[in-house]
């Protein structure tokens, strides 16, 4: 077996149970964002597929796509945990971070593909609950990872004219940032303060 000569310097990598621990620890190390994407074209050919008469098709579909699916969140939660310093990266970065969208329609394409094929009203619901979060999650996370302000340089808190996403930043809640702007105290019409 060439391949185990290949990691032997890794500890535990000697046993078959230690071979797939560093596979899963690879897979998520480098797992793509938009990798969710499977999910979504798997959904839609399964939704049309159903549409079209195609039910053992379309279900035969879902049954993958609900491998697919966790089995993806399984490697993007290692990954959260071992690889933040990659994941972080990913985040901030302009043309990876998109690529992170795919989970929202994935979770959201699941759970119509299950509502569609199976008539699982209830679990297609629960996904698009889900999925916005995510959405709201991802929207306020994007755009705060690329816009955080720089103790060190300008005020990205003021809007500007002409600079809609400064003037919408304040309304994503980011841990440390200020509320948004609805929520700050300021001074009561009529003059009282």
């Amino acid at each position: 077996m060439p391949r185990r000569k290949e990691i032997a310097g890794v500890p535990g990598a000697e046993s078959d149970r230690g071979m797939v621990r560093m596979m899963i620890l690879s897979a998520a190390e480098t797992l793509f964002p938009g990798y969710f994407a499977l999910t979504m074209a798997t959904g839609v050919v399964s939704i049309a597929c159903a549409l079209l008469g195609m039910r053992q098709i379309a279900w035969a579909l879902l049954v993958i796509n609900w491998i697919i699916y966790p089995s993806l969140w399984g490697l993007t939660l290692v990954r959260m945990g071992a690889f933040r310093r990659q994941l972080a990266s990913d985040i901030s970065d302009h043309q990876r971070a998109p690529g992170f969208f795919t989970l929202v329609a994935g979770t959201c394409v699941l759970g119509t593909q299950s509502l569609v094929v199976a008539e699982a009203r209830i679990v297609g619901t629960m996904l698009w609950w889900v999925g916005v979060r995510l959405w709201l999650v991802l929207v306020c996370g994007f755009f705060s990872a690329g816009f955080l302000p720089d103790p060190a340089g300008p005020d990205l808190w003021r809007p500007t004219r002409g600079d809609p996403w400064r003037a919408a930043l304040p309304l994503c809640p980011v841990p440390g940032s200020r509320p948004p702007i609805g929520l700050v105290p300021g001074p009561r019409r009529g003059g009282q303060g």
